[in-house]
């Protein structure tokens, strides 16, 4: 029998896929949505990818107020956090809004124990290292590249000792450079898909730098992958709950450009600065242990993901 998970922050980009992908399974899931326009925005996503919801339900809440007394059922097996406002541009660097983060991450953390939750999983980022770390290993370095980092590293630290006190299985997903047809509009590869295919002009920095793009179909498959693997029991020596979840293969990001405007078929003049940018390498040590293997969809195929989106909603 499957389990009962409960997600936060599952109206996002990679939210919504790893629900999908948990339902497309047999799991039970409730969903923590803000308002009941999120819910209605969610269900008509799911409806449209013919995903069933039979096994879906719902607590409407902005997390400020959230306690077990809003749920209809207690019994959880896991819950898996992903709402974490501020991590645009504008708000990564903003206290305010960070700290609020760690604050409303806490209340889901306690109450995923008094639900009888035996795991839970949070997600990290690039941006908990700095910028000159070179291969990004499983470890909690010194220092980070900005606040929105700092902040993921403090909750982070809190929950791995809340969990190792209460019994909790934790995770800490640290995931890449995920993309997809929902991405946000301004990422590299969604303004390359939009501009390549229009032919238009393209300016970037130098690009030399070491890249891992990973297709959000790919993440949520790895989250859930590793997820069974821990909670069914799988002990690994030494773990400090950190988990790295990445494409099998980095590359340099102007490999990848290039690509998008190869399979665009697109006559778009690119132009290459000189500005170097921080690498994103990531050593994926955990998933290698566990001897994870999957079909990786090539990111040729999710270009033209992307692609086909972009049509069918012109």
């Amino acid at each position: 029998m499957h389990s009962s998970i409960v997600i936060t922050g599952a109206t996002g980009f990679i939210g919504r896929y790893l629900l999908m992908n948990f339902l497309s399974k047999g799991y039970s899931v409730c969903a923590i949505i803000r308002s009941e326009e999120k819910k209605t925005e969610l269900i008509k996503f799911l409806e449209k990818n013919d995903a069933d919801i039979s096994m879906l339900s719902f607590v409407i809440s902005d997390l400020k107020d959230l306690s077990a007394d809003m749920f209809e059922k207690t019994g959880f097996d896991a819950w898996f956090h992903l709402a974490w406002a501020g991590v645009n541009r504008e708000q990564v660097e903003s206290e305010e809004v960070q700290n609020r983060n760690v604050e409303f991450s806490k209340k889901c953390l306690q109450c995923a124990r008094d639900l009888g939750c035996t795991f839970f999983g949070d997600f990290g980022s690039r941006a908990e290292y700095p910028a000159d770390i070179g291969v990004i290993k499983e470890i909690m370095p010194e220092g980070a590249l900005n606040i929105y980092g700092e902040k993921k590293k403090e909750f982070y630290e809190y929950a791995y000792g809340f969990c190792k006190e209460t019994g909790i299985k934790y995770l800490h997903y640290r995931i890449f450079s995920v993309f997809g047809p929902d991405d946000h509009p301004w990422s590299l590869v969604m303004t390359a898909c939009r501009k390549f295919r229009n032919n238009e002009p393209m300016e970037f920095g130098a690009c030399t730098q070491m890249w891992n793009y990973i297709d959000v179909r790919d993440l949520a498959e790895l989250v859930i992958r590793v997820f069974e693997k821990i909670s069914g029991g799988t002990v690994i020596r030494d773990f400090n709950g950190i988990v790295n979840v990445a494409s099998s293969k980095s590359r340099r990001l102007i490999d990848y450009v290039r690509e998008i405007h190869e399979v665009c078929g697109s006559t778009s003049v690119m132009s290459f600065g000189t500005k170097e940018g921080f690498a994103s390498e990531p050593k994926l040590a955990t998933i290698e242990m566990l001897g994870i293997q999957y079909n990786e969809i090539p990111f040729k195929d999710s270009v033209l993901n992307i692609l086909n989106t972009i049509e069918e909603d012109k």
